[in-house]
């Protein structure tokens, strides 16, 4: 094999990887959104500054259109005051009472003038004012009925004149203060106006400045968006190209913690995925012609073999020949068988019967028989209890002892170690030593067949053990180790509502 075969994400890991997605941060969508969000906060402040100036602009022209009207009226109350005196001075003049007709409608009209005028003006000053000018005004008409109309009637008009001079002065009075209540107005509408003209050149200005920073925020955001897009796109383009190429090992280094971060890393985990199947697919490949040339082979070399065991078999009947000769090379002629039944079972599909079993009592049972057949290893067990798989107790023993085997060869004074271990829904068999470890360049051939490090040994105890864990549907990997080597059989555990009571 080209690498060693990682067993594929346990049901920990992918719920570690859900976990971290949930917790992964959008940033592009944040960034995104925050830009948007920018641009809207923009638009959004000069639609309420426009708002708020015209609802200003609205107030001060009501206030102009109030205060024009309230001197509108004002004006016309001086005007009623104006012609009411000069029906009273017609009066006098003629000293008679003809006149006096047309002087009602103006009296009446004067007092409408100034309750209007009352009713228009726009502060409580102004309403006291105009209470004030139609006092001064119903004033003038009273001393008319009291003093001008029984003198005339009388036939006094030596007095009229001295009367006519006290009533002209209230009607200068009226006059007067028409003119300066007219004039406040004026002078407040004017005030009005103008600020109704900075108030619209207020929200032109806020409008064109909100208006104009909103555009350059947008320019400045697009053109950091496009960046913080381009350059992972950029970086994501080149890795498809290299996997394109057919680099299976090229990954997407994109530390930020965003939505390309956890697309590269998916993208690598693709690659790594996509390698160990190319790879799984070699090895099948390979096996499948290795079984071939196996089957071949063995079938040729097992009839010769047959026949020279049955000739040293009658050799050793007639004692012609030395029985130590005899004795090597009928020893050597079942080495070929062993090695050829061996190779025949990497090859070809394991036979396994399943059952539940307890792998701590049978790793505790292989130690033991290991430990009879080798009483100086140094074998420690760490056994977690109740760690239960389904698989065949004989085909695991083997496994056991081909990597006890092993370990001990590799660590004759020891100490090696094995434990048993239940994480998440997988049980975990691991065989430690702490012997000279594998090197960087035997660890992609440590499961080939006939790959050995030892000086005799044919090369086929970890390609068998291999074969027969898959078989069960687990994996046997080479765990990376500071010292020595780490062997570990990862199998699917039994859950616990399911097992049987014992």
């Amino acid at each position: 094999m080209s690498e060693i075969v990682e067993r594929p994400p346990s049901a920990e890991d992918l719920l570690k990887d859900r976990t971290m997605r949930r917790r992964t941060v959008p940033r592009i969508a944040m960034r995104i959104g925050g830009a948007f969000a920018v641009v809207l906060l923009f638009f959004l402040v000069a639609f309420v500054v426009t708002d708020q100036t015209l609802d200003q602009i609205g107030e001060a022209e009501d206030e102009v259109k109030q205060l024009d009207r309230a001197k509108h009226a004002s004006h016309h109350v001086a005007a009623m005051a104006r012609e009411m005196y000069i029906h009273q001075a017609h009066t006098i003049v003629t000293f008679d009472f003809s006149h006096l007709g047309h002087y009602e409608q103006w009296v009446e009209a004067t007092r409408r003038g100034t309750e209007r005028l009352f009713e228009i003006a726009p502060t409580p000053r102004d309403r006291e004012r105009a209470q004030q000018i139609g006092r001064l005004a119903s004033k003038i008409d009273a001393e008319f009925e009291r003093l001008i109309i029984p003198a005339i009637e009388r036939g006094e008009r030596d007095n009229l004149l001295q009367l006519h001079d006290e009533i002209d002065a209230i009607r200068t009075e009226v006059i007067d203060a028409n003119r300066a209540l007219a004039a406040d107005f004026e002078q407040r509408s004017d005030e009005a106006r103008t600020n109704a003209e900075r108030l619209r050149v207020q929200a032109k200005l806020g409008i064109l400045g909100c208006t104009g920073f909103a555009a350059l925020a947008a320019g400045l955001l697009g053109l950091l968006l496009l960046r913080s897009v381009l350059e992972p796109i950029s970086v994501l383009r080149r890795g498809a190209i290299r996997l394109a190429e057919g680099d299976l090992t090229h990954r997407i280094d994109w530390p930020k913690n965003d939505e390309f971060g956890e697309l590269a890393e998916t993208f690598n985990k693709m690659t790594a995925q996509l390698a160990r199947h190319q790879a799984a697919a070699l090895e099948a490949q390979r096996l499948r012609i290795l079984g071939v040339v196996t089957a071949g082979v063995a079938h040729e070399i097992n009839n010769p073999l047959g026949v020279i065991l049955g000739y040293l078999k009658l050799i050793q009947k007639d004692g012609n020949a030395s029985p130590e000769r005899v004795a090597t090379i009928l020893d050597e002629a079942q080495q070929c068988q062993r090695i050829v039944a061996d190779l025949l079972e990497v090859v070809r599909p394991a036979d396994i019967e399943p059952s539940e079993v307890d792998l701590g009592e049978l790793a505790r049972e292989a130690v033991e028989r290991f430990d009879r057949s080798n009483p100086g290893a140094r074998i420690e067990v760490d056994v977690e209890d109740g760690v239960r798989t389904w698989a065949d107790p004989n085909r695991l023993r083997q496994v056991f002892a081909n990597l006890l085997g092993n370990a001990v060869d590799a660590c004759p004074d020891g100490p090696v170690r094995i434990d048993v271990r239940q994480i998440a829904e997988e049980a975990r068999v691991r065989v430690i030593d702490a012997g000279g470890g594998i090197s960087d360049e035997e660890r992609p051939r440590v499961f080939d067949p006939f790959f050995t490090t030892k000086a005799e040994g044919t090369g086929l105890g970890l390609a068998i053990s291999r074969a027969i864990v898959e078989a069960h549907g687990g994996q046997l990997v080479l765990r990376p180790q500071a010292q020595g080597a780490c062997f570990e059989i990862v199998l699917p555990s039994v859950p616990k509502k399911n097992r049987r009571s014992s």
